[in-house]
C-alpha cells in the first residue's frame, strides 16, 4: 500500500521515473479500454452536472421560472456538453496536426 502512495505522489509531482515505472510495470490483464469508456462517461456526466448547476444558479429562483420536464433539461445539457467537448477535441486535433506539420517542415529546412 505504501508503494502505491509513493507512486501516486511521484505521479502528481510529475517525476519521470514514476511514469516509466507505471508504463513498463503494468500487468497485461488490465482492461484499459473499459477504464477509458467508464472515465469518459463519468466525465460527461460530471460536466453535465456542472453546466446544469451553473445554469440553475444564473436563473431567478422566483415563481416566474418555467417548469420543463427534468428529462428535457438533462437532454439539452448533455447534448450541449457532448457537442462542446467534441468541438474542443476536434480543435485540439487540428491544431496539433498543424503544429506537427509546421515543426516537420522547420526541421526539414534546417537539416
Amino acid at each position: 500500500m505504501v508503494d502505491v502512495q509513493i507512486l501516486l505522489i511521484d505521479l502528481i509531482l510529475q517525476k519521470q521515473k514514476a511514469y516509466s515505472h507505471l508504463l513498463f510495470n503494468t500487468r497485461d490483464n488490465v482492461d484499459f479500454e473499459g477504464i477509458q469508456w467508464k472515465l469518459g462517461v463519468l466525465y460527461l456526466l460530471l460536466d453535465s452536472c456542472k453546466i446544469l448547476l451553473i445554469k440553475e444558479c444564473k436563473e431567478d429562483w422566483g415563481f416566474s421560472r418555467s417548469f420543463e420536464p427534468p428529462i428535457s433539461v438533462l437532454g439539452k445539457v448533455l447534448l450541449g456538453v457532448i457537442l462542446s467537448n467534441f468541438a474542443f477535441i476536434c480543435t485540439l486535433f487540428i491544431s496539433t496536426r498543424i503544429l506537427l506539420t509546421s515543426l516537420a517542415e522547420i526541421t526539414r529546412l534546417f537539416h
